[in-house]
């Protein structure tokens, strides 16, 4: 039987759908999937969101940091050896790509942002990963943005492939439906939000979400809007931002959240306030029909694409003062509210 493997970070929880129906569609053309992949750590161990695959191997993870650099090197020979292919991650400090570039003894794939998404390009950074997916036989970048940027890089197009990164949303989407009203107003109840607009935060607990941004603008919202309640729904190393204002009568804290607990928020919430960066959930805003509220702020994920300012979501200049006003006066015009849900 003929084998792909796909060497990951870790698994997060959100991924195994994808996982699993990709390992169903390809088992019935006669391949096998294994996803290999290490523990997560740091930040990504705080946000308590692995999983495990019944098809997924382990692979022990070295990593040091060089001049400002995170170098991880996945040990997975036994397991990419002899595979038909081998999907990799697209970043310049995964050693293990290089590794399969330089070998090239079988056909090789990278995955990932195709470009500086999320921190400030670095000149080496951005040759390195140039460098890699024209070694590659196949590029899977996550949005538009990774596909010009192969292109610039010098990858033949017929061999990008664009995945408009997403989540499975069945699930929520089919919790949504079942809601009803009595439930909507026990959930109220049970967390103590009252009558009046409710917005919610859903994600990790870190720098990357500008917690602290997040928690005084829900601060100087509550001073300005009677009634008004902040969600936060997430774990991760800055949990401690969130439990200082615990005691505060706006703020409810729930951890991380169940299918749901997501889709009652969804029906009571107004607004998803993400001030910092936005990524997969923004997909998931479109399903809850409740848009996302977020900043001009130049360290978004590849899926911040997906949101348009004035359609389906909120996005104001990247300061505490504009994101408040704007944040305000959305939930104060129930006519601009309705359009964005629309859409």
């Amino acid at each position: 039987m003929r084998r792909v493997v796909i060497v990951q970070p870790y698994v997060p929880a959100y991924r195994v759908p994808l996982f699993e129906g990709l390992r169903a569609r390809l088992l019935a053309d006669g391949v096998e999937l294994i996803v290999v992949a290490g523990t997560p750590k740091g930040g990504q161990a705080a946000r308590n969101d692995s999983a495990k695959l019944s098809f997924q191997r382990p692979a022990r993870q070295l990593e040091l940091r060089f001049r400002g650099r995170s170098l991880r090197l996945k040990l997975a020979r036994s397991v990419t050896r002899g595979a038909d292919l081998v999907v990799s991650e697209l970043a310049s400090g995964a050693l293990e790509t290089y590794g399969l570039q330089l070998r090239r003894r079988q056909k090789t794939a990278v995955w990932g942002h195709g470009y500086a998404a999320t921190s400030v390009p670095s000149g080496l950074d951005t040759r390195l990963e140039r460098w890699l997916m024209r070694r590659a036989d196949r590029v899977f970048v996550y949005t538009d943005a990774g596909h010009v940027e192969a292109v610039a890089a010098g990858v033949d197009p017929p061999l990008i492939t664009v995945l408009n990164n997403t989540v499975d949303t069945t699930a929520l989407r089919a919790a949504i439906d079942s809601i009803s009203e009595n439930d909507v107003d026990e959930f109220r109840r049970a967390h103590s939000l009252g009558p009046g607009p409710i917005c919610m935060f859903i994600g990790g607990l870190d720098d990357s979400k500008r917690v602290e941004f997040l928690l005084r603008a829900g601060e100087a919202l509550a001073v300005r809007i009677p009634g008004f309640r902040l969600v936060i729904c997430g774990d991760g190393e800055q949990r401690s931002l969130v439990s200082r204002f615990q005691s505060s009568p706006w703020l409810c804290y729930l951890g991380r959240v169940s299918v749901r607990e997501k889709a009652l928020l969804a029906r009571c919430g107004s607004l998803i306030l993400n001030p910092g960066r936005v990524g997969l959930i923004a997909p998931e805003s479109f399903v809850m029909g409740t848009p996302i509220a977020a900043t001009a702020w130049p360290y978004h994920a590849p899926e911040f694409a997906y949101l348009v300012d004035g359609v389906n979501a909120l996005i104001t200049v990247d300061s505490l003062a504009g994101y408040i006003t704007g944040v305000s006066d959305l939930l104060g015009d129930p006519g601009a509210m309705a359009r964005r849900r629309r859409s």
